[in-house]
């Protein structure tokens, strides 16, 4: 069985006694991004394991990229995430998919948890005045204790971020498809929207979940109340942004590496999609890859998710 490793932020997730044991199974890596078609192990005829890493390919694995790997018997993703390839096309040529399950959420939820501090005192608009000491009401923040905060999807992202908002003293109320919560409140996403002060949307990406959160579902939400995501693509920015300059929403953060802080007008914190990136999170990526590694190797592959 070849393996292959793309992954540009290889020296980042494996440890150096990891890479002793890529070495050791002949593993081929490959750090710099190159079309697949230059990449020529992958047109062998033995039999391959793919490790990729998202940003090999800018979050956009095709049926193009699949179709030009000879012999693919399982690919192993660096992520939880898995809606940035064609699930469903692999899964009809019998090729497993498996990703690594939770290894970033406290790392996520912490990010969230800063994102929402940041917005209740005003920290992008501090920043968009150079940090001058300035007393107008524009700057008044509020605090996070007994305010309610909504969470969309309870998942492992989701239970962390309520964890820890319950631990400031936050209400917690949540609406999700599948997970329950004995210590939280479910309610319907139309009362969560109304009512929340801060809104949480942590579900997963498919076609069901692409349409809760319209405009007209987000046009509920109360003036003083803040957005706060760690998933994109499934939201208007646009029309978030434009109700944030215009006082109809208290303030909105979430990660798109191509914009920045400054560059979006009002109580806005547009941030690089660096959530995951802690040195605990890197640890747990690493020996998830390589735990989804070994098993597949001994043709026994887990945590798939087709």
């Amino acid at each position: 069985m070849q393996l292959i490793i793309l992954s540009p932020n290889f020296d980042l997730v494996f440890t150096e006694e990891q890479k002793a044991f890529l070495q050791g199974v002949s593993a081929v890596v490959y750090k710099e991004q190159k079309p697949f078609t230059r990449i020529q192990e992958l047109r062998s005829d033995e039999p391959k394991v793919l490790m990729i890493d998202p940003d090999f390919c800018n979050w956009n694995l095709t049926q193009e990229n699949v179709d030009s790997i000879n012999n693919l018997q399982v690919i192993l993703l660096q992520t939880t995430s898995f809606s940035w390839l064609p699930v469903d096309y692999v899964t009809s040529k019998n090729i497993p998919v498996c990703n690594i399950k939770g290894f970033s959420g406290p790392a996520v939820a912490d990010y969230l948890l800063m994102m929402t501090l940041a917005l209740s005192r005003k920290l992008p608009l501090i920043i968009k005045n150079s940090y001058k000491q300035d007393f107008s009401d524009k700057f008044l923040g509020f605090e996070l204790k007994g305010k309610r905060a909504g969470i969309i999807g309870l998942g492992t992202i989701g239970k962390l971020i309520a964890e820890r908002c319950s631990g400031l003293g936050m209400e917690i109320v949540y609406w999700s498809p599948h997970s329950t919560s004995e210590q939280f409140t479910p309610v319907s996403i139309e009362e969560l929207l109304v009512s929340a002060d801060v809104v949480y949307p942590c579900f997963a990406i498919n076609e069901f979940s692409k349409n809760i959160l319209s405009n007209e579902a987000l046009s509920k939400m109360k003036p003083s109340s803040l957005f706060v995501s760690p998933i994109h693509g499934v939201f208007d920015a646009k029309y978030l942004q434009e109700r944030v300059f215009r006082g109809k929403l208290g303030g909105l953060a979430y990660e798109d590496g191509s914009a920045g802080v400054h560059q979006i007008e009002g109580n806005s914190f547009i941030l690089p999609d660096h959530a995951w990136m802690t040195h605990e999170s890197m640890r747990r990526n690493g020996e998830g890859w390589i735990a989804n590694l070994k098993a597949a190797l001994a043709g026994d592959p887990i945590n798939k998710v087709n």
